[in-house]
């Protein structure tokens, strides 16, 4: 790091230019100046807008670890700032834990079936397994270490439940109808929650949501708390839930130990995470921030021309 300069570091952070654009403007406020780089596939993507690109190895790559050590030493990194899901589990694989990084028990975060038993083992609230003989369809499935909702599905009969279930490692659950609740959340150095915000998913494409909306945390905050609480969780983290139709009781779906995608909308609404986590690096106070419910994002395409 120089005098007054912060390095930052976002793997898998091709399509994350607002996140950057809010630790520079973090930055600025706080009198540092913050340069981003960019950890992902080839030498190019829309992240140059913001800052520069390094050519990263795949992520399941045996050379990544030493290539990742290599570019933070290189470029003098203060910070590396996981976005994808690949990535963070390679690393925590490799017992690697670059400042920046989310920490804690992170084991239930990368397998499904994983985090239904630490659910169970601490009574928190879960999704019901579905019986693969005697169920009620329809039933939802979902690949046992998938993200980002790719080969999630509803499935309607038996048959094709048999066909999906022998063709990958899936779990199944019982369908539920009801609100999903994304909670953002930031837990300083010293393991104090800073920041607990709520957002109801309210469209969502390829897994990316596109409309949230910040909205009052009393349903999910001491479920949040428990949570984050067992996992020894440090760092930005983003907790799905799902509240059903005919009950006010949230269901625990999973846990991203990364900033979500819509977490743009917590900053918005005063859940100034960047700004916590930069503050937090520099060994200043890290406030506790109350966010405004209400606070509506829309996200749009925009496009980067070389």
């Amino acid at each position: 790091m120089g005098d007054m300069s912060v390095n930052i570091l976002f793997l898998g952070g091709g399509k994350r230019v607002r996140l950057a654009q809010e630790f520079q403007r973090a930055g600025e406020e706080l009198g540092y100046t913050v340069n981003c780089w960019c950890y992902d596939f080839g030498d190019k993507s829309a992240f140059i807008h913001v800052g520069k690109q390094v050519s990263g190895l795949p992520w399941t790559s045996e050379n990544l670890i030493p290539h990742l050590k290599q570019v933070v030493e290189h470029l003098c990194i203060d910070l590396v700032i996981p976005c994808v899901d690949p990535v963070i589990q390679s690393l925590y694989s490799a017992k690697v834990d670059f400042l920046g990084m989310s920490s804690g028990n992170l084991e239930p975060c990368f397998s499904k079936s994983v985090f239904e038993s630490f659910c169970h083992s601490h009574g928190i609230p879960c999704i019901p397994q579905a019986g693969v003989l005697n169920s009620e369809f329809p039933v939802f499935i979902k690949p046992d270490c998938g993200s980002n909702s790719v080969g999630a599905m509803k499935i309607w009969t038996s048959e094709e439940l048999g066909e999906r279930l022998s063709s990958g490692n899936y779990i199944v659950q019982e369908f539920i109808s009801g609100v999903e609740i994304s909670v953002d959340v930031f837990v300083a150095k010293d393991g104090v929650l800073r920041v607990l915000s709520p957002r109801v998913r309210q469209n969502v494409s390829g897994g990316e949501v596109m409309n949230s909306v910040t909205t009052d945390a009393s349903l999910v905050a001491e479920l949040t708390k428990q949570i984050i609480g067992a996992l020894q969780l440090k760092g930005a983290a983003t907790l799905q839930f799902i509240i059903p139709d005919d009950s006010n009781q949230p269901l625990a779906m999973e846990v991203n130990p990364r900033f979500g995608g819509g977490v743009i909308c917590t900053v918005a609404a005063g859940g100034d995470i960047p700004k916590l986590m930069l503050l937090d690096f520099l060994g200043l106070e890290v406030p506790y921030l109350r966010v405004r419910s209400g606070i509506q994002m829309y996200r749009y395409f925009a496009e980067v021309i070389i």
